[in-house]
């Protein structure tokens, strides 16, 4: 396994860690990421973990000043509205390990994405090959 993928196993394998993995997840084919929505009460300990686990923290006030494939990740995501969390760690060049943390509006639930964004350019990981990895940690069958 090249050194890239090797980074990508371990990272996923923190996420999947740091999430709860008694929870089970879901696909969300908009963003190409796994997901989970549940109460805010349940919420709050998975974020708590997530922003131990991130290296950044970006909302509606900060995301402005993010740069290259963080600000595509951002802008493919539609941006970062109020009270939404953005977690994010860079693992190498062109590949960015991130959480989404998204109050639903009436606070009702919260939505918790996790993938990993590739960009064009990264040499040895493909899109399909970053999401088959996230279904197959996160147990999300294709």
């Amino acid at each position: 396994m090249n050194q890239s993928k090797q980074t990508l196993t371990l990272a996923l394998n923190e996420l999947r860690r740091a999430s709860n993995p008694t929870i089970p997840w879901v696909w969300d084919e908009r963003h190409d990421v796994a997901m989970m929505a549940l109460e805010p009460k349940l919420a709050a300990p998975i974020e708590a973990s997530l922003a131990h686990y991130f290296s950044e923290k970006w909302d509606h006030q900060n995301h402005g000043s993010a740069t290259g494939e963080l600000n595509l990740l951002i802008d493919s995501l539609a941006g970062i509205e109020l009270g939404q969390s953005l977690y994010s760690s860079k693992l190498e060049e062109g590949l960015v390990a991130f959480a989404a943390f998204w109050p639903w509006a009436g606070n009702t639930n919260v939505s918790v994405r996790i993938g990993i964004f590739t960009s064009d350019d990264h040499p040895e990981i493909s899109h399909e090959e970053s999401t088959s990895a996230i279904r197959n940690m996160f147990n999300i069958p294709s």
